[in-house]
Parts: C-alpha cells; structure tokens; sequence
C-alpha cells in the first residue's frame, strides 16, 4: 500500500517540547512545532535557537539525525509522540523541517485516531472562544 496516499493534516499550532533522542535519553531540541502528520508520521518544524547541542547549532544541517529513535512531548495533549527521523532540511534562515516516522510497534488504528484528535488551527481557535 502506498502510504504517501494517506490523508495529510496540515497543522502549524501544535507545540512540541523536549525533543529526546532515545538511546541515551538526551534532549537536544527545546521546541518546536507539528506542521503535518499522517498515519505513518509527522514533520516537525524549528528554529536554530531551540537547537542545545552546539555541534548542532553550528552546521546548517541535522542529517546526523537520521535513523535517530526519538520522542517528543506535546504540551496541549499531555502525550509523547516517538519515531524515527527518516529526513531532515534547511530551509533558510535557521529554520529545519524534519520527518519522522512512526515506530512501527505503534498500531495504525492508535495512528488513525491520534490524527483525527490533532487540533487543526480553527479547532484551537473556536476552543478559545468558548472559554
């Protein structure tokens, strides 16, 4: 099955913090954002100032990233999100886009729910209202 035909939803309000990579549980990334996701992942978004590695800070690429176990946390749903960094760029201005993919012992129904649960913007708007 093609995966890349899967719905898409395009998000730029849901705020990651405590990007962590897995095999020795250090933080590298303070924040950033979910700008999309699918069942099969999401791509996160970020400023070269939430970068805490200086290695990192210092090069205009995050590609020793890749193949990286992490997890991140989302504040607005109390939950972690992990996977796999499987690409990363530069996209101008000390601003990164990376995709990660969902580990695979994570079941796709889990997947399809969370995506259908992710705030859009108009969604945390109209909460806004109500309060």
């Amino acid at each position: 099955m093609n995966h890349r035909n899967k719905k898409r939803k395009y998000l730029n309000t849901i705020k990651f913090e405590e990007f962590t990579v897995l095999n020795n549980y250090k933080v590298i990334i303070d924040s950033g954002y979910i700008v999309d996701a699918s069942v099969d992942g999401f791509r996160i978004e970020l400023d070269r100032s939430s970068l805490k590695e200086e290695a990192l800070k210092n090069n205009l690429s995050l590609d020793s990233l890749l193949g990286a176990h992490i997890a991140i946390f989302l504040p607005q749903m109390a939950m972690d999100l992990d996977g796999f960094v499987m690409r990363t760029s530069h996209n101008g201005n000390g601003n990164f886009s990376m995709y990660i993919e969902f580990s695979s012992d994570v079941p796709e129904y889990w997947r399809d729910c969370l995506i259908d649960l992710l705030p859009t913007d108009e969604d945390l708007e109209d909460m806004s209202f109500a309060s």
